[in-house]
């Protein structure tokens, strides 16, 4: 991956969007974190997720009918284009003046529509992004808008606030996004496809009937996918950074670190169920007077 500022070669266009941005000014550590940087974060909590050590990956495969394996791959690619909305100039003018390396504001794109959706949006109405897919599948534009699955993965991780993500109405991506920002999307999606997909992914995109088992567990999916985002939004594990590396360099070195700090403190491993006794000992903070009993 040639994204690294040494100095001689270009930053990556994607590297100049902000994820996450400092509330509190005195705050230690950088004024913002780079999108990019964020979606890895997220997408290595749901890696950890699917592991062997908690028991989804399986249950959810084994029910699907493909390995472990495969489910937990796709299911980390698409989590890390959760966010691609947040490409919007729209969404980026909520932070303006961060930093000089960042896109600047862009006066009349106003954020009036949320950034999960225009994430959606943007699989559905970019020609470009249908393209990427096209290309690396080496299928034309009209096959891969009939991929169905892939409208199924991305209303599944793109609804990471708790609900599915509008449909596109009579919606004009250059509302809401410069053509600068989806073509940055599009890099960063690109760098990303080429390092999970595998050419085994077509014939699960194609099978209309895996697409219907995954429907039916979507919502199970969409879920992790919000523990994920909630995790992986921890700026406590997750420290924020604007200094430009590899996306695999951030994922091996901060991102999975980073990940297994965050999922062993929330302590998401089997429990034995226990008999229920009173509110008292379920929830032991709340006081109860008799007369409320």
């Amino acid at each position: 991956m040639n994204n690294v500022d040494n100095g001689s070669s270009p930053v990556a266009s994607y590297f100049k969007y902000w994820g996450k941005a400092k509330k509190d000014e005195g705050a230690k550590g950088p004024d913002y974190h780079l999108l990019a940087y964020h979606s890895l974060d997220v997408a290595a909590c749901g890696w950890l997720l699917m592991s062997e050590e908690y028991p989804w990956a399986k249950q959810i495969a084994d029910q699907l009918g493909i390995s472990v394996e495969q489910l937990r791959r796709l299911f980390v690619l698409f989590l890390c284009l959760h966010d691609i909305g947040k490409f919007a100039r729209s969404f980026q003018g909520l932070a303006p003046g961060l930093s000089d390396q960042l896109v600047p504001q862009i006066p009349g794109l106003s954020y009036q529509e949320r950034h999960d959706s225009l994430g959606f949006w943007l699989w559905r109405d970019s020609t470009s992004f249908q393209d990427l897919f096209a290309e690396l599948f080496n299928l034309d534009r009209k096959q891969v808008k009939r991929l169905r699955q892939l409208d199924t993965w991305f209303e599944m991780v793109t609804g990471h606030h708790g609900q599915p993500p509008k449909f596109p109405g009579n919606v004009r991506l250059l509302d809401h996004f410069d053509q600068t920002d989806i073509t940055a999307a599009i890099d960063y999606s690109e760098e990303i496809l080429k390092w999970w997909l595998q050419a085994e992914d077509l014939t699960a995109f194609q099978d209309t009937a895996l697409n219907k088992k995954l429907k039916q567990h979507s919502w199970c999916l969409a879920g992790l996918a919000v523990l994920a985002d909630w995790l992986g939004s921890n700026q406590h594990y997750f420290a924020y950074s604007d200094h430009v590396v590899s996306l695999t360099q951030y994922w091996d070195e901060q991102a999975l670190p980073a990940a297994r700090r965050a999922l062993n403190h929330a302590r998401l491993d089997r429990r034995a169920v226990e008999g229920f006794d009173s509110i008292k000992q379920l929830f032991p903070f709340i006081c109860i007077s008799s007369d409320q009993i």
